[in-house]
């Protein structure tokens, strides 16, 4: 039996993902486009003897792997740079951008008395308008009120509205972005809320 860690979310997690916070190392972890610097690529690495399928040192390989877009110049390009600047403290300094993040998110709810719940690991922070923290998927989607339902699709609306282009109320947070765009985040995300209440 093979452990895969799907890393491509949460990779952004910590300096070594979900595997570094759990403490196990898998046999199989795939990466995405964060390792490419926001371009299009993708990545498989595990143990030896596991990557052995692939390895050419013995002639054909017994697995055979191509795509469309492995080795794309551009992508491994912007892929070596990405990680050489993705160090332990670029992960550090995402963690408490992601922090700060949550923290503001959290005042801004209570501020406009709005029923929800700031989630944040690493630079991933996750607004819900569920009445508890949800446990795990069947639990959001238990708690998917009218109510829930509807101010979850209409926040992405309106923090547009205040220049925020966000994808399910949710924020990943980037080297490139500053304390005072969080604030500025805040601020928005605030006034929406505060826009919601009046509709």
């Amino acid at each position: 039996m093979v452990l895969i860690f799907d890393e491509v979310w949460s990779l952004r997690t910590g300096y070594r993902g979900t595997q570094g916070i759990v403490g196990v190392t898998p046999d199989l972890t795939t990466m995405g486009k964060m390792i490419g610097g926001g371009l299009p690529v993708g990545a498989v690495g595990g143990k030896r003897e596991v990557m052995s399928v692939f390895s050419v040192d013995e002639g054909e390989p017994k697995v055979k792997h191509s795509g469309t877009f492995t080795g794309n110049p551009m992508s491994m390009a912007a892929g070596f740079v990405a990680m050489s600047l993705m160090t332990p403290d670029a992960f550090d300094m995402l963690a408490a951008q992601g922090q700060r993040l949550a923290d503001g998110l959290r005042r801004a709810l209570a501020d406009t008395r709005t029923q929800g719940h700031v989630v944040n690991r690493g630079s991933m922070t996750n607004m819900l308008f569920t009445e508890s923290i949800p446990v795990d998927y069947r639990d959001l989607y238990a708690q998917q009120t009218p109510e829930v339902s509807a101010l979850s699709a209409s926040m992405p609306k309106l923090m547009a509205v205040e220049g925020l282009h966000v994808l399910r109320n949710m924020f990943v947070g980037s080297t490139a972005i500053s304390d005072d765009d969080v604030d500025q985040t805040i601020a928005a995300v605030r006034r929406a809320l505060m826009a919601a209440r009046q509709a």
